[in-house]
């Protein structure tokens, strides 16, 4: 299922249907009036979502998120499932493929809930393209460990290299499926940022059900905003607080090419990238997803990821859940 709103209808399909209910023959000019307008200068960025982790069933909660995220109406989103790499449909178990993946290339944002994965060598060229080329990142919990290639495999080195690179860790350990994760308030100052407008901890912290994953040490130019600590934990011996929520800004690549679809404040006046924003939550475990913060943190990363924090209201981005939410066991 790769739903989306781009709109690459108007340039298929959908002129075809278009011409037909306005008894234009097909193959005769639009009449002069009628005619195309160009294409605005600056189209809405494209946020790409990958769910493909294989524990905590991002095949839901992630297509849920990107439609909260679509109804701000400041991206079009796609959603790409794991899929069998012979057919391109999804099937969640996949650990090679992603659905529609070509379409990751030329992503404006990247939103990455994998875990473990050997991607196909053209699989991973795709999904590393808008990474490389200094385009926001967004990750949720397996992110840190989306790859795990054999040893002797050629794209080895982004077993740990993928998380070390963007989202600033590797895969280290938690502390055991039994424990829980306690969410402790954040400091003033980082409760005044966009990632937490609308989010209330409580002042003893919120209790939920994933356990907590070992990050430290973080890169310098990692800002954390939110602390957790474990509890029950079973590796007491182990720091028991660790970052929970975190951005970082990395410097963009020279090589890099314009994006036209990236947002005027992430571009100095000749339209080059002057950085590259990530957030990343180790959070995401399908019943943390009970609370409503989290889908307020999980949209507002998003859009302060494409440098549309004016898009997060005072009292956070509306969590719309149609029919409600019923966390899935995890696998």
């Amino acid at each position: 299922m790769a739903w989306t709103s781009i709109g690459l209808g108007l340039f298929g399909t959908g002129i075809v249907t278009l011409a037909l209910a306005r008894g234009v023959a097909l193959g005769d000019p639009p009449p002069e009036r009628e005619a195309a307008a160009p294409p605005p200068a600056r189209l809405r960025p494209h946020v790409a979502f990958i769910a493909a982790d294989d524990e905590y069933r991002s095949e839901i909660t992630m297509p849920l998120l990107a439609r909260m995220v679509e109804r701000t109406g400041v991206a079009r989103i796609s959603v790409h499932l794991a899929a069998d790499p012979r057919t391109g449909k999804p099937n969640e178990y996949s650990k090679t493929g992603l659905e529609d993946f070509e379409a990751l290339r030329y992503a404006s944002a990247l939103v990455v809930y994998m875990r473990f994965a050997q991607l196909e060598p053209e699989v991973l060229e795709a999904m590393l393209a808008p990474c490389e080329a200094g385009r926001p990142i967004v990750g949720f919990r397996t992110s840190t460990h989306s790859f795990l290639y054999p040893a002797d495999h050629p794209a080895r080195g982004w077993n740990d290299g993928w998380g070390r690179r963007f989202l600033g860790t590797p895969w280290q350990f938690h502390h055991g499926h039994l424990s829980r994760t306690r969410v402790l308030p954040p400091t003033p100052e980082a409760a005044g940022h966009p990632l937490l407008r609308g989010v209330e901890i409580p002042a003893e912290g919120l209790v939920v059900r994933g356990w907590l994953y070992h990050v430290e040490p973080l890169p310098p130019d990692c800002t954390v905003l939110l602390w957790g600590e474990s509890v029950n934990s079973a590796n007491p011996s182990a720091p028991q607080r660790q970052p929970l929520l975190w951005t970082r800004e990395l410097p963009v690549p020279e090589a890099s090419a314009p994006n036209d679809t990236t947002a005027p404040s992430q571009s100095d006046p000749a339209g080059e990238r002057r950085r590259q924003r990530v957030a990343v939550t180790t959070l995401g475990h399908p019943s943390d997803f009970e609370e409503p913060v989290l889908w307020k943190i999980a949209a507002a990363m998003v859009l302060w990821s494409i440098d549309r924090e004016d898009a997060i209201p005072e009292d956070g981005v509306e969590v719309f859940l149609p029919e409600g939410y019923n966390p899935p066991l995890t696998r």
